[in-house]
């Protein structure tokens, strides 16, 4: 195999676990919908006037859960910035044969790890997805707690 079309496989390589981190992140996204949403369906259909639905345990559930998810679409989105970095790296380097190498730079300590993937979760598709489900479990606690028993 020349030195070329080495080069051209190891692309295709970090190309599929490009593609592969998007799909997570986009199932993330779907898993996000059904996990948040039912909850939230059953809250409002079980909840009763006299206060017999657990209250509690389903406003835990909501308050927390989007935070769990915009942390993981979050990581992999990070996971998928180093491949994208991985991939020019490769893409530029033309001195030597590829090594079909598919480590991408991961931070050396854990604490930079987790302030890297929170600078990923400020960007607009995550922040506007998960904020949007923040604001609408928000909403239905407060009509349920306050305006159907006030």
């Amino acid at each position: 195999m020349d030195k070329i079309e080495a080069k051209i496989n190891h692309l295709r390589l970090i190309q599929g676990v490009i593609e592969r981190m998007g799909r997570n992140s986009f199932i993330i996204k779907i898993q996000a919908i059904i996990l948040m949403s039912g909850p939230l369906l059953l809250f409002i259909i079980n909840y009763d006037d006299d206060n017999s639905f657990p209250v509690l345990p389903g406003l835990v559930w909501l308050a927390f859960s989007p935070a769990l998810f915009l942390f993981l679409d979050a990581y992999y989105l990070y996971q998928e910035q180093l491949y994208r970095k991985l991939y020019d790296k490769v893409r530029k380097f033309d001195k030597k044969p590829t090594d079909f190498s598919m480590a991408a730079n991961q931070p050396d300590s854990k604490w930079k790890l987790i302030k890297d993937v929170f600078g990923v979760a400020k960007s607009s598709s995550i922040w506007l997805f998960y904020s949007y489900f923040m604001g609408a479990i928000i909403i239905t606690i407060l009509v349920l707690l306050f305006c159907i028993n006030p």
